[in-house]
């Protein structure tokens, strides 16, 4: 769904769905690709994120771009 919402603002996107480990995916997407920064929606998670072990922290060190979060809508 996200996708295909920045799809049809004219944007470009690529997204997959993936079995193996998501940052390893992610960092050889990046390199495939040539991206120059990664986007992360992700639901708030205040514990992890605190430690700086919620998914985006950690690609910052993996992928060697930049890594935008942002946090979805809440639910309630």
């Amino acid at each position: 769904m996200s996708l295909r919402a920045l799809r049809a603002t004219g944007d470009t996107a690529d997204g997959r769905l993936i079995a193996d480990h998501p940052l390893d995916a992610l960092r050889a997407m990046v390199e495939e690709v040539g991206a120059d920064e990664v986007i992360v929606l992700t639901d708030p998670h205040y514990v992890e994120e605190f430690f700086h072990r919620d998914w985006a922290s950690r690609a910052r060190h993996k992928v060697g771009v930049p890594v935008l979060k942002l946090f979805s809508h809440s639910k309630a």
